[in-house]
């Protein structure tokens, strides 16, 4: 266990480095740096950013990369965590909420990549019914928890089917809000 904790460590260390060289402001990622059109004001009310900073293709390419990379590491580590815990080996609602985790992270990748928001759509979708199953298969207890953080999907798979798919920094909390929530019922079960 020593040993599979340190090379976790080591895999985190490295990743840290390697992110640190290539990060990108908020704004960055809007519609207008990344090439599409500004977001529609009435759904967001954020400045954006000036059209002379556009990212590449290969810029967009390698960012999404990141973002699926991360993505299934992150999985990977939460089904780690919950192998070491003492659960009922028929107790799987925990395994959906990773799982909605997997793909609201995808969703959140592909929102920064232009005319992507149909597969964003997709995989907050999919994210959906991974929270409907662990809602209908979990205890008492958890039921609630796992409702909270649907609706609050349910309410951003709305806002991006809506038009507001545009990257900003409101979108980013949003993702970021449902990723905690999820990490705090993962870290306390």
């Amino acid at each position: 266990m020593l040993n599979k904790s340190r090379s976790l460590l080591f895999v985190t260390v490295i990743l840290s480095v390697i992110t640190m060289g290539t990060a990108t402001s908020s704004w960055a990622a809007s519609p207008i740096a990344r090439g599409g059109s500004p977001c529609d004001e009435s759904l967001l009310d954020i400045a954006i950013a000036p059209s002379s900073s556009r990212l590449s293709q290969q810029d967009i390419m390698l960012t999404q990369r990141w973002e699926n990379a991360r993505a299934t590491y992150e999985r990977d580590l939460d089904f780690a965590a919950i192998d070491t815990k003492q659960l009922p080996q028929d107790y799987s609602p925990l395994r959906d909420v990773i799982e909605a985790k997997y793909r609201l992270a995808h969703a959140e990748g592909k929102l920064i990549v232009p005319d992507s928001d149909k597969e964003a759509i997709v995989q907050l979708q999919q994210a959906q019914s991974f929270l409907a199953h662990a809602i209908a298969h979990a205890d008492t207890g958890d039921r609630a928890r796992f409702t909270a953080i649907k609706n609050k999907v349910d309410r951003l798979t709305q806002f991006v089917s809506h038009g507001g798919g545009c990257w900003s920094e409101r979108l980013s909390n949003a993702f970021d809000t449902i990723d905690n929530d999820i990490e705090d019922i993962l870290h306390s079960s």
